[in-house]
């Protein structure tokens, strides 16, 4: 049984910088239905990394910064804060702690 579905999926359980990929991008090896990914697994235990996957992208790609909870908010701004400016400007800045959120159990961010 798959210990969660996409309703009850925190994603700020991850506890680091994730990939939500639009909910058509289904084509590549990193996507795969519940029974691909069952099938995987089984093939798999041992958890292999994907093959040929990376993620290239830079501040300016982020969408969603999750926290779990209100106190939270003010460590991240913190830390955002502390970006080195060549890293990341004022504005991105600014863009940045306006993407946080509190995510909530059973909330799921739709994009299109």
């Amino acid at each position: 049984m798959c210990r969660f579905s996409c309703q009850n999926y925190r994603f700020y359980d991850e506890r680091e910088w994730c990939y939500v990929p639009v909910s058509l991008q289904t084509s590549n090896e990193m996507y795969k239905s519940m029974a691909q990914y069952r099938k995987w697994r089984e093939e798999n235990p041992e958890k292999p990394l994907l093959k040929n996957v990376s993620l290239d992208f830079g501040l300016e790609d982020i969408t969603h910064l999750l926290v779990e909870k209100e106190e939270d908010i003010i460590a991240l701004c913190k830390t955002i804060d502390n970006l080195p400016t060549e890293k990341a400007g004022i504005e991105i800045k600014e863009r940045l702690k306006s993407m946080i959120k509190v995510n909530q159990p059973y909330q799921v961010l739709i994009e299109n």
